[in-house]
C-alpha cells in the first residue's frame, strides 16, 4: 500500500496525535511538509501508510483536530509525486 502525508493547520497538532497514536502502538512520523504541497501555516506533516488513515481520522476527531490535507506519495523518476485524496 501507499505512503500518504496529512497536513495541519499546525505543528503541534501533529505531534500531539503522533504521540497519542504512539501510546496505542501506531508508528507514524512527524515530518517537514515538502515545499510542492506546503501551504502558509503548518511547516510538519505526518507521513503514514494509506492504510492507517481511517486510524488517523478517528483520533484527529476524538481530539477535534482538523486534517486540512492527505496526499498520496507517487515515486515517479527517482522523485516523488503528491497526489490530494482528502478532501477530494
Amino acid at each position: 500500500m501507499s505512503e500518504c502525508l496529512a497536513t495541519m493547520i499546525s505543528g503541534n497538532y501533529a505531534l500531539a496525535v503522533v504521540n497519542e497514536l504512539g501510546r496505542e502502538g501506531y508508528r507514524f512520523m512527524v515530518m517537514p511538509t515538502p515545499c510542492r504541497i506546503a501551504r502558509a501555516g503548518c511547516g510538519h506533516c505526518i507521513r503514514l501508510p494509506e492504510e492507517h488513515i481511517p486510524v488517523l481520522r478517528n483520533k484527529c476527531n476524538q481530539l477535534g483536530y482538523a486534517i486540512s490535507e492527505i496526499y498520496r506519495i507517487v515515486p515517479e523518476n527517482n522523485r516523488s509525486r503528491y497526489v490530494r485524496i482528502y478532501p477530494g
